[in-house]
């Protein structure tokens, strides 16, 4: 997969959050999708804020998933 496809899957994942999953599913298949979704939602919830991460992160980020009714 070429580094403008998968540049193309993080914009519309970072554009379009939950809404853009199944484009990016369509487009790059499920393993990228949901890892760049993952990885989206994480960053947006703070992960990045400190070391290690809030480990609420993770059930929040379930939740949103589930909210959005993706099963990963």
């Amino acid at each position: 997969m070429s580094l403008e496809k998968l540049q193309s899957a993080a914009k519309t994942i970072e554009t379009e959050g939950v809404n853009g999953y199944d484009v990016v599913v369509r487009s790059c298949g499920n393993d990228i999708a949901n890892a760049i979704l993952v990885t989206n939602l994480r960053v947006t919830m703070g992960s990045m804020e400190s070391f290690p991460a809030d480990p609420n992160i993770d059930e929040r980020v379930k939740k949103v998933l589930e909210k959005s009714n993706i099963h990963l």
